[in-house]
């Protein structure tokens, strides 16, 4: 809140340096550290990450008591599609999963 009230600017490494961004990466090793992050988000279970990312932003606006019911619902949603039978799989056999979205 204080940089937003303030218009005060950080650089890149004191963001990293104080938990404001997950990365520090140089301007020349942008672009491909951007795909590589893409290609690791694409692959993944995009059903339930949706879900997650939902439940993200409800959870916002509710207390816990609130919110606990949609995230068991959630579960339920997401352990009969095929990407968490596949996960499950992968996990088993020790291997890459590889999700279809469904």
């Amino acid at each position: 809140m204080w940089m937003q009230m303030s218009g005060i600017a950080i650089e890149g490494e004191e963001a990293f340096r104080i938990g404001l961004a997950n990365w520090f990466v140089p301007d020349e090793q942008l672009m491909e550290f951007t795909l590589e992050k893409a290609s690791l988000l694409a692959r993944g279970p995009v059903y339930a990450m949706g879900i997650v990312k939902q439940l993200i932003h409800q959870g916002y606006q509710q207390d816990l008591s609130q919110h606990l019911p949609l995230a068991s619902r959630a579960q339920g949603l997401t352990r009969n599609t095929f990407d968490h039978k596949e996960g499950v799989q992968a996990f088993i056999e020790k291997r890459q999963a590889n999700y279809r979205g469904e």
